[in-house]
């Protein structure tokens, strides 16, 4: 007593040892023996279970000092109340080392509890072996005629409540097995609370117990020896049994920690699947935000790009609205000069206005037709008839600049030794129905396209008939077509100009502005046909070719 306080208490209830961070108790009848068995834990709850159960029995005794003095006076405290055989408790823990008898034991005090069943399975296949000696027949019994003994019971609040709680490792048999035994329960259960109560805990390695405990008063811990055995004597080893408190209290602290966790796990999960949820919405999301980053990035590269062209086009209009308009001014300035030669400097004054027109009739259908305005007036008219007619003009120009070459009034860098001939000149008419008009615009396009890039050589219009079917129609007929080609022998196509031969602005020449094709395209397609260019080229002699296809007029 001299390096330690030592305090007397009448009847010490259990053997144990608890320190702030650990408790140790022994389970065997016959305390400190070789052969005694040891409970541990480390857990906080228990710890402090442990130390407040030990702080109620250090209160209830008397220090050490004054019961020897008692002793040697042969005197009993008036402070302290010896137990007398009469109300001792009995507190006892063994060991069972017989399966049979662990069952039986088992089924008994389950039969026996009134009040609270504690379980915990170690295992799924756990599960399936109480199942199989009828512990859940048992509780289900015990439910019903609990339930039905409540229900003729007028005070509810005063009447008999069993209630089951059962951790168990769980998978898809299991829960259709729980959810038969909730449907059974709940027929007869007219109570608003349930009382009984299934919940998944992990399958742990390193747990090979089941603890039952019932009614707060007894526990009975089952060693698992064999999981992989369906018979439970087979699966299980040695078993305790167990009503002293602090053993009893110890592992309710466990189950009700285990409980608690499942809630945790629980809140996890629904967070988890939550955040999994929200993982999800954020990348479709990004999916989409990729997406439009994509479409806005490629409707910026397109925007860029009609932006350069669009400046590309006003420096080439400039450029050519610049130089007709500066001979015309040039020419008017000639005339004021030297009125006498009024006659000679008029045809380049019409020349260059004709240029003008044409160059803003280019400018205002390409409005029309980004607008969606361009109007088609169709009628019925001989392809052929254009043609000849265009060869005509054509032909009639080439010769007065050739007249101006000779007469030195002009000085365009270009030969004009070129021949325009139509093989099908004595054919047949080729009726069509189109806007006269625009048809003889593209035809001019590409023969001026044509002449253009032409400097010595021959440029040759051939038309053809022929039959096609008609995609969109539902007998699948076939229908005339007339094609129209136009093949020259200049320097060809440029690889640059190729890729992007009917778009707007796509030119290499310093003369145009490359609305030429763009404004064709547009006219025949608006006309239901098709138009194509391919460059001839090889070797630099054989030029390039142009054409396209319209129906036929069919009465």
């Amino acid at each position: 007593m001299s390096i330690a306080e030592v305090r007397h208490l009448p009847k010490v209830i259990g053997i144990f040892l608890v320190t702030d961070k650990e408790f140790f108790s022994d389970i065997d009848p016959l305390p400190f023996s070789t052969s005694s068995q040891l409970l541990y834990s480390g857990m906080e709850e228990v710890v402090k279970q442990q130390l407040g159960i030990f702080e109620s029995l250090w209160n209830k005794s008397v220090s050490g000092e004054k019961k020897i003095a008692e002793v040697e006076k042969d005197i009993v405290s008036n402070g302290t109340k010896e137990l007398t055989d009469e109300n001792e408790i009995k507190f006892r823990t063994f060991l069972l080392k017989d399966p049979y008898k662990t069952q039986q034991l088992l089924i008994q005090y389950i039969q026996k509890a009134t009040k609270e069943i504690l379980i915990i399975l170690p295992s799924i296949n756990a599960f399936f072996r109480h199942r199989k000696i009828g512990i859940f027949n048992i509780l289900e019994k015990k439910l019903f005629n609990i339930n039905n003994n409540n229900n003729d019971d007028d005070d509810l609040e005063n009447s008999n409540k069993l209630l089951v709680k059962i951790l168990t490792p769980a998978n898809n048999k299991i829960e259709k097995n729980i959810t038969t035994i909730y449907k059974r329960i709940k027929k007869t259960n007219k109570q608003k609370e349930e009382n009984i109560e299934f919940r998944r805990i992990e399958s742990l390695s390193e747990i090979k117990t089941a603890c039952i405990i019932l009614d707060k008063k007894d526990v009975i811990i089952i060693e698992l020896k064999n999981d992989s055995k369906d018979n439970f004597l087979e699966a299980i080893g040695s078993s305790i049994y167990s009503n002293t408190p602090t053993t009893v209290f110890s592992y309710i602290s466990i189950f009700d920690t285990l409980w608690s966790q499942t809630d945790l796990y629980n809140s996890i999960r629904i967070a988890n699947d939550n955040l999994q949820s929200t993982t999800e919405e954020l990348r479709e999301s990004l999916q989409i935000l990729a997406n439009v980053n994509q479409e806005l990035t490629l409707t910026n590269e397109l925007l860029n790009h009609h932006d350069r062209m669009q400046k590309e086009f006003i420096n080439v209009a400039a450029h050519e609205l610049r130089t007709p308009t500066q001979s015309i001014i040039g020419y008017c300035e000639m005339i004021d000069a030297f009125p006498e030669n009024t006659a000679k400097y008029l045809d380049p004054v019409k020349r260059n206005a004709e240029k003008l027109y044409r160059l803003t009739e280019d400018i205002l259908d390409v409005s029309r037709i980004e607008s969606g305005t361009l109007k088609l007036e169709k009628s019925k008219f001989d392809l052929r008839e254009i043609i000849v007619n265009l060869i005509e003009d054509l032909t009639a120009k080439m010769k007065k600049e050739e007249s101006a070459i000779r007469s030195n009034q002009e000085n365009p860098d270009k030969n004009t030794n070129i021949q325009l001939i139509y093989p099908e000149l004595s054919a047949e008419p080729l009726f069509v129905y189109a806007d006269k008009n625009r048809i003889q615009q593209v035809l001019s396009n590409l023969l001026s396209n044509a002449l253009k890039f032409t400097e010595d050589g021959v440029i040759t219009i051939n038309t053809e008939k022929f039959l096609d079917k008609i995609n969109n129609n539902a007998n699948n007929e076939e229908n005339e077509f007339v094609s129209i080609k136009i093949k020259d022998t200049g320097k060809g196509i440029d690889p640059e100009v190729l890729p992007r031969l009917f778009e707007k602005f796509a030119t290499k020449s310093d003369k145009g502005t490359g609305l030429g094709l763009y404004i064709s395209k547009n006219i025949i397609d608006a006309h239901g046909g098709k138009i194509w260019g391919h460059d001839n080229n090889k070797n630099g002699k054989n030029g390039a070719e142009f054409g396209f296809i319209l129906p036929l007029y069919n009465i």
